[in-house]
């Protein structure tokens, strides 16, 4: 059994994060409004010189003051609703004959865990690494998230993943599209680079990676 971890927005979810499919569903159910935009404006202004230009990845605080129990509820509509159209046939294939191999498929994303679990589940993933939200007293706040796998972080816990899982890294497959992704993609057996950002095509060619377009 191989460990395979996958990336979501713009590796299995083409062209763009879940997150911004999201947030017009959230609109469309009268759960984003100004109060959301400012907190995530604000967010971005206060968190600048902590996350640079990443800020925006980090940025959760469109969730400020909404309910975690409403919100859930919408993701699990989204995930089956909205997301299937957006999905990459080739990598989905992939994620496919990897479950019928009997490995160990995990969907490792910076998108929210309320979009991630319920996705992985639809997918028969087996399970899935992703942001948490800060919350409090069953509402979401406007504070940093207090997990987000980006860059380097994504390495970290996909390490603290094997091994309390006793797998080993370095004979996993990892499937990524963006620079960020090179930090955990250099440090397994086999990396895929989907659809890759300059930098990341660059550095494929020169790991021989494979490649899907």
């Amino acid at each position: 059994m191989k460990l395979v971890l996958m990336d979501v927005d713009g590796t299995l979810v083409r062209g763009t994060s879940c997150e911004l499919l999201f947030l017009p569903y959230l609109a469309r159910r009268r759960l984003f409004g100004p109060r959301q935009l400012a907190a995530f404006g604000w967010f971005a202004v206060r968190w600048f010189l902590r996350y640079g230009p990443d800020v925006l990845k980090a940025d959760k605080a469109y969730l400020a003051g909404l309910p975690q129990d409403r919100v859930q509820r919408a993701a699990r509509d989204f995930v089956g609703e909205v997301l299937p159209r957006r999905f990459d046939p080739a990598v989905l294939a992939r994620l496919k004959d990897h479950l019928a191999a009997g490995d160990r498929v995990v969907l490792l994303t910076g998108t929210p865990d309320f979009i991630a679990r319920p996705l992985a589940a639809a997918l028969g993933a087996h399970d899935a690494i992703a942001a948490v939200c800060a919350a409090r007293s069953g509402a979401f706040t406007a504070a940093p998230p207090t997990a987000h796998p980006f860059g380097k972080t994504k390495l970290v816990l996909a390490e603290s993943y094997c091994q309390k899982s006793g797998l080993e890294l370095q004979y996993a497959i990892a499937y990524g599209d963006q620079d960020d992704d090179r930090h955990l993609l250099e440090r397994v057996g086999r990396a895929v680079a989907v659809r890759p950002s300059p930098g990341l095509r660059a550095l494929a060619a020169r790991r021989n990676w494979q490649t899907i377009e």
